[in-house]
């Protein structure tokens, strides 16, 4: 049974669910080989367009966006932000996974 309390304050709301800036970016991680698009998929998707040339990407490289996403669990009209992170590799990357990935599944 609850004991009565000699205060007139307010009872406390619950504890605010996590800001963006303590979720986990949602990382997209884009594979290929060499010249095929990588880079001008992700500078499409980030910035909205498309650049006239590129440069060969070395090693790997990331930009992010923020989106703001319908909450699901809400059944109201609120908004949720979600950071992405489109990281872009070099082609020589994939061959060095798939070289991993292979060797790793022979042993």
């Amino acid at each position: 049974m609850p004991r009565p309390s000699n205060s007139t304050s307010t009872p406390r709301p619950p504890s605010p669910t996590p800001s963006t800036s303590q979720q986990q970016p949602l990382k997209i991680t884009l594979l290929g080989p060499a010249s095929s698009g990588k880079t001008a998929l992700r500078y499409r998707y980030i910035r909205g367009e498309f650049q006239k040339s590129y440069r060969a990407t070395i090693g790997c490289d990331f930009l992010t966006r923020t989106l703001q996403l319908p909450q699901s669990e809400s059944g109201e009209n609120q908004l949720e932000e979600v950071e992405t992170q489109v990281w872009d590799t070099a082609g020589n990357i994939v061959l060095l996974f798939y070289s991993l990935v292979l060797k790793g599944e022979r042993s």
